[in-house]
């Protein structure tokens, strides 16, 4: 069965993921929308405005994270089940509002893979496998990272300011996915491989530094780690599990 034919089939959100997805996308949109109010001075029409582009950022950014994951997974014959995390997603927004947005702190939940049968045939491999497992959730990592450092160089490019917000919100995205805590795609990956784990968790902490301090020399050095992702990507996704 060709990778095409695999995704067309498994490659979807069911009733629940949708919902608790967009529920996490309009907790997002909220938390980011109120960082951006710190420094904007908005009319009424602005804010609606911008409030509605936020919203298609944090769906697309949400999206990139969680699609990453399942694309892989299916890529590995696993499928991929999106869950928010109901206390990290309202106690960020609580955070934000009592800081007023000072501090944007976004949860993306949890993914939890189960091997498929249907996507394996012919493989001799039996069950969840600790590799698997992790590269498979660090993808959603390397996703969110690569598609910063786009919207991070459209924004160098246009100047269009929620563009830099939007880069901005895939770095928290990736940041706070990686630690360690409940109902995080981080914790599990912390118990699957430990010193991989740090240098995801280390990866995703300097390119959050490196985004809030936006000049030229952070955008070469986004380009060069873009370069760096993009190739383990190739080699250690798409070649050597011919995904």
């Amino acid at each position: 069965m060709s990778l095409e034919t695999r995704l067309k089939r498994n490659f979807k959100f069911d009733a629940t993921e949708s919902h608790e997805f967009l529920f996490s996308v309009i907790i997002t949109t909220i938390i980011i929308f109120m960082f951006s109010w710190r420094t904007t001075d908005y009319t009424f029409i602005l804010a609606i405005r911008d409030l509605v582009l936020l919203a298609i950022i944090s769906l697309v950014s949400l999206f990139v994270f969680v699609g990453g994951i399942k694309f892989f997974a299916i890529g590995r014959g696993y499928t991929a089940n999106y869950n928010y995390w109901i206390g990290g997603l309202l106690g960020g927004f609580l955070i934000s509002f009592i800081t007023y947005g000072f501090l944007p702190i976004v949860f993306p939940g949890i993914i939890n893979l189960k091997t498929n049968d249907r996507l394996r045939h012919g493989q001799i491999f039996i069950g969840e496998n600790k590799v698997d497992v992790f590269w498979i959730l660090a993808s959603g990592l390397i996703t969110t990272i690569l598609f910063s450092f786009v919207l991070l160089i459209i924004y160098s490019i246009t100047g269009f300011e929620l563009i830099y917000y939007g880069a901005l919100l895939n770095a928290f995205i990736g940041f706070f996915a990686s630690l360690p805590f409940p109902n995080n795609i981080g914790l599990h990956m912390f118990y699957m491989k430990k010193k991989p784990y740090f240098f995801f968790l280390g990866m995703t902490s300097f390119v959050l530094v490196l985004v809030q301090a936006k000049n030229i020399l952070n955008l070469l050095i986004g380009l060069g780690i873009f370069i760096i992702l993009a190739y383990i990507l190739k080699k250690f996704f798409l070649t050597k599990y011919k995904i």
